[in-house]
């Protein structure tokens, strides 16, 4: 789990590159979320309640990438998950 200050109305991008083979997940809680849990259908849809800002699952893959706007000023939680396999990765958070 990392921790990363983030403003509101900024919009940033996390990039996740993992090793080939492997199988990695990327999310982004939200300020203030005290329980994490796995992504469930619905969780984004519109009116849709969840602790995760974002999050990116895109199949067998170990590359993921996630946009958002900060919604507000604070401190966000990135997590990377790896499924079936691990190995070292490659974090970068960017403004964009």
């Amino acid at each position: 789990m990392y921790k990363r200050r983030l403003r509101k109305g900024t919009r940033y991008q996390v990039v996740l590159n993992g090793p080939s083979g492997s199988d990695m997940d990327l999310w982004v809680w939200r300020p203030g979320t005290t329980e994490i849990f796995q992504f469930t259908p619905g969780c984004f849809v519109k009116g849709g309640r969840c602790p995760a800002l974002q999050a990116v699952s895109g199949g067998r893959t170990a590359d993921e990438k996630v946009t958002f706007r900060a919604p507000r000023t604070g401190v966000f939680y990135v997590q990377v998950n790896g499924w079936y396999s691990g190995g070292r990765y490659t974090l970068t958070f960017k403004k964009v």
